[in-house]
C-alpha cells in the first residue's frame, strides 16, 4: 500500500467500503436534484465485552465522533443505533459542564464527551482509546434523511477540542507500528462499484495517474486547504481567482462543490447552456447535455476538472427568452453550493466535496499536512472479510436511481 517506503514490516492498508445513500429533492413535483452521502461502519466499546456498531460518514470536514445518545428520546435520534454510555470522558479540554454544540454545514448537534474503545470497522485490526461527543440533541436536517447514525471527522486537530478528540490523531499517535499516518478516499463513478476509505495508505492501482501533492495552507484552522492558482471554464479564467488568492478545502462530507458567494453567479452564467436545437423534453437529462470543463489550478500540483455530469441539476429549468421563437428556452444550470465563509478561511474559498472526489482519488497525510491527488483508476474490490461479511457494504443507492442517459446532442 503506498505510500509505504520505509514503513515497518508491520505497517498494513486497511480498507473500509463505503455505503452511498440518495435523497431525492423536488420542487413543485419535480426532481431538482439528490442529496447524498457515503458512510462506513466503526464499533464502539470494550473489545473484550459488548460493542456496539455504528454507520457513520468519515467527514474531513469536521474533526470530532459524534454518535446519537440513548438519552436521546427525539424522532431523529430514535431511528438511528444510540451510544449507551459505559464511562465519563476528561472533559478537562472542553467547557466545564463536559457539553457543547457542533455546527455542520446543514445542521447541528448538543451533546456531552464520553470516552471508550473506537475499532474501525467490526474486527480488532485497528481500535484506539479516544474521546467522542454523545449527542442528546440531533438536528433533524441531516440526520432524519438518511441512514447513518453519526460523524467521525477526520479534520485536523485544530477543529476539535482537544488532540484526545481526534480520533485519527489517536491511531497516530496509539498504533504507529500498524497504520502510517495517512488515509484516501475513492469514491466510485459509478453505483456498481465499490466506495471505500483506506486508512494506512492506499492501493496504487485506485490511481490512474501519478499521485501530486499539494501542502495544506492554513493547517491552524483545522482543514484540509489548499492553495488554487487559477479556476477556469473551459478557457475563460474566473477573474475572482486571477491573482491567485483563491483556496480549496477538501470535504468528504459534503455532496456538492461549493463556490465563493462572489463567485457563484459568474459560475452560473459560465456553466449554463441550452438544450441542443430540437430537444424541448423538460425531463431531459441535463448531465449528459455537453457543456464547458471546470478547472481548478492547484498550486505546486495538478489541475482539477470536471465535466458536465458531475456540476449539472439533473433537469433543465424553462427561462424566459424574449427573442426566442417560443418565448422561452430550457436551459440546463449548475448545481453549486454558494459559500460564504469569514475570514480566515474566506471568502475566497472553494469546497471541494462529492464532485470531485468521484473523479480524484484522495490522500490525506497526517504527518506532512498535505494532500496527494490522483485521477481516478481502477475500483476497489473489497474482501467480504473485510467487510465481515456483510452484504450491505456493497455499493448501493438507497432512496432513489439516478439514471445516466447517453450524450445529448452530439
Amino acid at each position: 500500500a503506498k505510500p509505504s517506503q520505509g514503513a515497518a514490516p508491520q505497517s498494513r492498508l486497511l480498507t473500509l467500503p463505503l455505503q452511498k445513500q440518495y435523497v431525492p429533492l423536488h420542487h413543485g413535483g419535480s426532481l431538482m436534484a439528490y442529496r447524498t452521502s457515503y458512510f462506513g461502519e466503526i464499533s464502539v466499546g470494550n473489545v473484550n465485552g459488548t460493542r456496539q456498531i455504528f454507520r457513520v460518514v468519515f467527514d474531513t470536514g469536521s474533526g470530532h465522533l459524534v454518535l446519537p445518545s440513548s438519552s436521546c428520546r427525539s424522532p431523529t435520534c430514535a431511528k438511528h443505533q444510540r451510544y449507551s454510555r459505559v464511562a465519563p470522558a476528561n472533559n478537562e479540554a472542553g467547557p466545564q459542564d463536559g457539553a457543547l454544540r457542533i455546527n455542520f454545514g446543514t445542521g447541528e448537534v448538543r451533546g456531552e464527551f464520553a470516552k471508550d474503545t473506537i475499532c474501525l470497522g467490526f474486527a480488532n485490526a485497528a481500535c484506539v482509546n479516544a474521546q467522542m461527543v454523545v449527542a442528546d440533541e440531533m438536528s433533524e436536517s441531516p440526520f432524519s434523511g438518511f441512514d447513518f447514525d453519526g460523524v467521525l471527522g477526520l479534520g485536523l486537530v485544530p477543529l476539535t477540542l482537544g488532540s484526545h478528540f481526534s480520533i485519527f490523531n489517536q491511531m497516530a499517535a496509539q498504533l504507529p507500528h500498524l497504520l502510517q499516518p495517512y488515509f484516501a478516499f475513492f469514491l466510485a463513478r459509478n453505483d456498481g462499484e465499490q466506495s471505500v476509505i483506506s486508512f494506512g495508505g492506499y492501493d496504487p492501482k485506485w490511481a490512474a495517474s501519478e499521485v501530486q501533492w499539494v501542502p495544506v495552507v492554513m493547517p491552524e484552522v483545522g482543514h484540509w486547504m489548499v492553495q488554487l492558482s487559477g479556476v477556469r471554464v473551459g478557457n475563460e479564467v474566473l477573474d475572482e481567482c486571477a491573482d491567485g488568492g483563491c483556496r480549496a478545502i477538501f470535504d468528504t462530507g459534503t455532496n456538492l462543490l461549493g463556490v465563493p458567494k462572489q463567485a457563484a453567479r459568474t459560475l452560473q452564467r459560465l456553466l449554463a447552456r441550452p438544450l441542443p436545437a430540437g430537444v424541448v423534453d423538460p425531463d431531459t437529462d441535463c448531465r449528459a447535455v455537453p457543456g464547458q470543463r471546470l478547472h481548478f489550478d492547484l498550486q505546486g500540483g495538478p489541475s482539477v476538472s470536471l465535466d458536465e455530469e458531475d456540476y449539472s441539476r439533473p433537469r433543465p429549468f424553462n427561462l424566459t427568452i424574449p427573442n426566442s421563437t417560443l418565448g422561452w428556452e430550457l436551459y440546463c444550470r449548475s448545481l453549486l453550493l454558494s459559500v460564504d465563509r469569514a475570514p480566515p478561511l474566506g471568502p475566497r474559498v472553494f469546497v471541494f466535496g462529492e464532485p470531485v472526489l468521484r473523479k480524484h482519488l484522495a490522500v490525506f497525510d497526517w504527518a506532512q499536512k498535505r494532500v496527494g491527488v490522483a485521477a481516478s483508476g481502477r475500483p476497489p474490490v473489497v474482501a467480504m472479510a473485510d467487510a465481515n461479511g456483510d452484504a450491505n457494504y456493497k455499493n448501493v443507492s438507497a432512496g432513489a436511481s439516478v439514471p445516466r442517459r447517453p450524450a445529448i446532442g452530439t
